[in-house]
Formats: structure tokens, sequence, C-alpha cells
């Protein structure tokens, strides 16, 4: 999370409540081929928050959705979005919640941050143009074993291999790595997950490094994609907005 980031929390009223959860990064450090060739501190940034603060996306969650019940506002998780029609008024939606309970509701306007598989995306039938990068992505939640600082982020490169370690607050970090794409259909086991982990944190990563203790292992693919334009339709209606998250 960068300052930028938290100055915007600074305005939702939610920035001390970040600080306090994260983990701040005072620096990021690029090794290649076992060396130390570049060190990139945040000291100098021109803001209240001159670092980058490492904090998970299940906390982030956790402090929006707070303060947002402090606002009035809840959020409903587990309902699905069926049906969309826009007119002059506003626009009319068709909601399924979990359990199978309809519901149709009059809003003012209907906000697409549902993600790579928006429903309200394929409902307005925008194109959603792009491709995906060729790596795929590592990550992992675990604790090493090595001697380098836990307040600063490290980047290891070697020959095309790229491995990330991002501290975490609970005294563990984020590994993310890349890797050559694999074939349409084929899936790893979390253990090979781990062992592609183990092999590069041991071939990039600072002599006597290795993987402790596991929490969590995932893979994904980045896709640069775009939607061929970011408002479709308007509406002056002052309708009683509704917020609810993908299921």
């Amino acid at each position: 999370m960068q300052a930028r980031t938290l100055e915007v929390f600074e305005d939702l009223g939610i920035a001390t409540d970040a600080v306090d959860a994260g983990q701040r990064l005072g620096a990021f450090n690029v090794h290649s081929d076992g060396r130390p060739v570049a060190r990139l501190p945040f000291e100098g940034l021109d803001s209240p928050y001159p670092f980058t603060l490492a904090l998970e996306q299940n906390e982030t969650e956790r402090l929006l959705a707070t303060r947002l019940r402090e606002l009035g506002v809840t959020v409903e998780r587990g309902v699905e979005l069926n049906a969309l029609r826009q007119d002059v008024a506003g626009v009319a939606v068709e909601l399924e919640h979990a359990g199978e309970r309809g519901e149709r509701l009059r809003v003012g306007f209907v906000a697409g941050c549902d993600g790579a598989h928006s429903s309200v995306r394929h409902l307005l039938g925008l194109p959603f143009e792009g491709a995906a990068y060729e790596e795929d992505l590592l990550l992992g939640d675990v604790r090493l074993d090595w001697g380098l600082p836990h307040d600063e982020a490290h980047g290891f490169v070697s020959a095309g291999e790229l491995l990330a370690v991002v501290p975490l607050a609970n005294g563990l970090c984020r590994l993310i790595a890349t890797r050559p794409s694999q074939p349409a259909g084929v899936e790893r086991a979390e253990a090979d997950v781990l062992a592609e982990l183990q092999a590069m944190v041991r071939r990039l990563g600072p002599p006597v490094t290795s993987i402790g203790e596991t929490v969590w292992l995932g893979r994904f693919r980045i896709h640069r994609r775009m939607v061929s334009r970011m408002r479709e339709g308007g509406s002056s209606s002052r309708a009683t907005p509704h917020t609810s998250t993908a299921p």
C-alpha cells in the first residue's frame, strides 16, 4: 500500500488503523545473482506516510467494512446480480441472495467493481479487451529463516527469474515469484507450489535461507485488460445506494 493510498485512507478516517494493523517498509532492495545492487528508501517521500505499508487484503476489507458500518452502510455478501435495466430514472436490478431469495430494487447507479468476471460488465455487454501476461505467479505466506531485516522489502532476480519478499506484520513474509506459464488445463498441487518456491528461495535468496512455517499458498495469472469505456448511460437520480459484493 503506497503513501497516496494512505492519504486517501486518512480522508476516510482509517489511516491510523491501517498503519497499526500493517507492517511499515522503509525501503525496497534489489538483488541480482546473489548480490545487492540497489536500495530504494521511502523516507524522502513528501507525504505524512513516507513508507510502504504491507497490509493483507482481508485486513484492508475489514477496515473498510467497519468504516462503512459506522457511516450507516451495510455490505451484503453472497448476493448475485442477475439482471439490470437502465432508464432515465435510474437502474432496475434483480438480485439473488444466498438461500435463493430474490430481490428487485431501483437504484441511482450500479458500479462494476466485481472483478475479472464482472456480472455488471457482462450484463452491459462491454468488451474486456487485452490478454494475459506470459508468466504465472506463485504466492506464499511463509515464515522465512534468514538474516535480512523485516522492515524492508526485497526483490531477487537472476536469469529471467524474479522472487519478491514482502514482510508482513504477523512475522510472516509474502513471497511472489514468476514462472513460465503452464499449458492450458494443467494445474499444480499445493505441494508443487511449495516445492517451486523452496527451490527459488534456494537459488535466488541469500545463503542459508529456507522456508519454515507455511500458512497459505496460491497461484494466478495477471491480465492486461480494459473495458472499452468506463461509463454506460447515466442518471441524475438520487435513489438510495445499495452496496453488495460479488458472491
